[in-house]
């Protein structure tokens, strides 16, 4: 008995022993989408009279790709609050075997949002189709909507430079 107690054990520790919250999938999930989906996507998003939509591409190993998300989570609550048609998409180019720990980061960041997972081997495919101008560095955000396109290739600083962004013609 005692032999079986310890890998059960270590099993359900795992998650926490590596910092890592267990979040059901039902609960936390990125629908997984191919390059061509994806850019079928944003061009919907551009050619949308009605909504601004702001479109992010991180990652979890990315360091101010994390620290930007509540940033983000802050805009979309106060240009709500403001009444502005605005929409937030997140697009993750972890691994499918972190997918889990990608959702689940944003729902403990607070995020209801789309979130997509890059399902894809060619990222330099996707990253052409989206901008010559990006170089594929993450954090990455695209504004979207009303025939504009608009590009940041860094994190943003306060969540004040990310609404200025958002809301300049």
């Amino acid at each position: 008995m005692r032999a079986l107690f310890l890998p059960a054990a270590l099993f359900l520790l795992c998650p926490l022993v590596q910092g890592q919250k267990h979040v059901p999938a039902e609960t936390a999930n990125l629908t997984p989408l191919h390059t061509a989906d994806i850019l079928e996507l944003l061009k919907e998003y551009q050619c949308d009279s009605q909504v601004v939509h702001v479109v992010n591409f991180w990652a979890t190993w990315c360091g101010p790709c994390v620290q930007e998300l509540p940033l983000f989570f802050a805009a979309d609550s106060a240009l709500k609050a403001a009444s502005a048609p605005v929409n937030f998409s997140f697009f993750s180019f972890d691994m499918k075997e972190h997918s889990e720990k990608a959702a689940a980061l944003m729902l403990k960041k607070g995020f209801t949002n789309p979130g997509y997972l890059i399902d894809e081997v060619d990222h330099d495919a996707l990253i052409r189709g989206i901008s010559e101008l990006w170089q594929g560095n993450i954090p990455f955000t695209l504004i979207l909507g009303k025939g504009h396109k608009k590009i940041h290739d860094q994190s943003f600083p306060t969540t004040n430079s990310l609404i200025q962004f958002i809301q300049e013609p």
